[in-house]
């Protein structure tokens, strides 16, 4: 294994935690910056395409997300007047694509609790206005 880096995250949301706790599991002592007192999810649901599934598989959360949502396996959008707009069976991309619809904070929730088993650090409070480049760091990688 190389050397562990030190990896700073800016926000504590979807993102910023499932980074977190990906790298922190590969051994990098990684701090995560947030601007509010307390992380929280902002919005209400969303859809997770397979490419997301796969990172939840990887840390270990599609199982427990897949039983707080709802499997899709077609996206129909249509107008007032019934014309189809949009027609997306996701058995036509792969027999073993579908998307799962969840609430925000059911997801947040479960990164949540894997981010404070993964040994990362969370800084709040914290807004973030720019970022510096350090040459030595980019030799290490």
């Amino acid at each position: 294994m190389r050397q562990p880096l030190d990896i700073a995250i800016v926000g504590a949301g979807i993102t910023g935690l499932a980074c977190a706790s990906l790298l922190a599991r590969d051994g990098h002592r990684v701090l995560v910056y947030e601007r509010f007192e307390s992380s929280r999810p902002l919005g209400t649901g969303l859809m997770l395409q397979p490419t997301g599934q796969a990172a939840l598989a990887r840390l270990g959360l599609l199982g427990d997300i897949e039983a707080l949502g709802a499997r899709v396996d077609r996206l129909h959008g249509i107008t007032d007047r019934g014309a189809t707009i949009f027609d997306l069976s996701y058995a036509d991309l792969d027999a073993n694509y579908y998307a799962i619809g969840v609430h925000r904070a059911a997801l947040h929730g479960a990164l949540w609790r894997a981010f404070a088993d993964c040994n990362a650090s969370l800084e709040t409070g914290h807004t973030v206005t720019g970022a510096k480049s350090f040459p030595a760091a980019r030799q290490r990688c």
